[in-house]
């Protein structure tokens, strides 16, 4: 955790203290998220805390019922699109292996491909030549990784929810602005800034050990 971070919050809940597993017996089970009921509501479907798309984990819960749950995979739809070349650079598994990224294309236009072996990353560019820079002399690739579009306040209620998840019944009666903004289809009347830009940034150093390889284009 970043020292400026540390300035300005603390560590309030993590998952490593968390007890609570998911059985399947639904008698008695509250939704935290709508407050549905069983039988109003179902909880059929195992809701993990940390969504499968950060990685394989066990961390789930009694409390999130089949229609959220439903509700949330639309949320973290959108950020697996912000994040998924992240999961195949740091061979990060989900449920489903390490996924393989293909960036977005345009007519006549091959995907780039990202794709993960165990020790080793295999880049294809196809004749996309402006999707990556070389520099031989520094021994420095450079990779441009055209996501497909994706709703920066899904990917904020993605985290929201994970959060809201950590809290006590307790702590979140008297945090019930968490859920009204959850829940909002209008955010900007329910406490949340305009956001004007967004942006992120990863840099990966590879390490001794890990291979990287790149296709260079037919054509430059």
């Amino acid at each position: 955790m970043s020292l400026e971070l540390l300035k300005n919050y603390y560590l309030h809940k993590s998952v490593e203290n968390l007890t609570e597993r998911y059985i399947r017996d639904q008698t008695n089970k509250t939704c935290r998220y709508c407050h549905g009921k069983f039988p109003e509501v179902t909880f059929l479907t195992k809701p993990h805390i940390i969504p499968e798309l950060f990685g394989r984990n066990s961390v789930t819960s009694n409390f999130e019922c089949d229609d959220c749950n439903k509700r949330f995979q639309k949320y973290e739809s959108d950020t697996s699109s912000m994040i998924q070349h992240y999961l195949g650079l740091l061979n990060i598994k989900t449920k489903n292996g390490v996924p393989t990224f293909q960036s977005i294309k345009k007519s006549g236009e091959n995907s780039s491909v990202l794709r993960r072996d165990e020790h080793q990353v295999n880049l294809a560019f196809g004749t996309n030549a402006n999707d990556f820079e070389l520099d031989e002399e520094n021994r420095i690739l450079t990779i441009y990784f055209r996501t497909k579009k994706f709703m920066p306040y899904s990917v904020y209620r993605t985290f929201l929810k994970m959060g809201i998840s950590l809290l006590t019944d307790d702590e979140l009666s008297y945090n019930n602005h968490y859920l009204k903004l959850l829940n909002s289809e209008v955010p900007l009347k329910n406490g949340m800034q305009h956001w004007i830009a967004y942006r992120y940034v990863l840099k990966l150093n590879i390490i001794q050990n890990l291979r990287l390889i790149f296709i260079r284009p037919n054509k430059l």
